[in-house]
């Protein structure tokens, strides 16, 4: 199974919505500096030479340097890399390029059925049916794992924990 999502930094890559979260800030990707992270995520600290990123990027269609160099300064423009600094992503010269940091990847393990959530808790009478309608998504990061909490909660401040699915690192 494909993982969702890869954490690095104060960042995330949402793989199916292939968007870039950072904080409150979500920002969608187009597909070729989508394609672009991910590939350089998936090696994992390994070079990515020029020409295999071309191949993955662009596939047929060809690309010359100076395009492919573009959409790398767009990314670390993106990641707030200032020019020269060495960071997210990380020119190895003569040969391509490498990520230079860790990235967490995480998968959903179990579907949220919000529906049988929002069913059980109004048979309970614990919240209204408009309280259930809003969910919060958490991460609590600890020295296993990530810890993903789906929450909700009423006008007067009491919160309840819907799901909750653990992810180990």
């Amino acid at each position: 199974m494909a993982p969702h999502s890869y954490w690095f930094g104060p960042f995330r890559l949402d793989v199916l919505r292939r968007t870039l979260h950072q904080g409150q800030t979500c920002r969608p990707l187009s597909e070729r500096l989508f394609r672009l992270l991910l590939a350089l995520i998936e090696a994992d600290g390994d070079v990515v030479t020029r020409e295999a990123l071309a191949e993955r990027v662009w596939e047929a269609e060809g690309v010359t340097d100076t395009n492919l160099t573009q959409h790398i300064y767009l990314l670390r423009e993106m990641l707030g890399q200032l020019h020269g600094e060495r960071g997210y992503i990380v020119t190895v010269p003569s040969k391509g390029y490498r990520f230079g940091v860790p990235a967490t990847s995480t998968r959903y393990t179990e579907p949220l059925q919000i529906e049988r959530w929002r069913e059980q808790l109004a048979r309970l009478g614990f919240v209204s049916e408009r309280a259930v309608g809003q969910v919060r998504m958490t991460f609590v990061f600890h020295d296993g794992g990530v810890e993903q909490r789906f929450e909700t909660s009423n006008d007067d401040g009491a919160t309840w924990t819907l799901a909750s699915v653990v992810q180990s690192g």
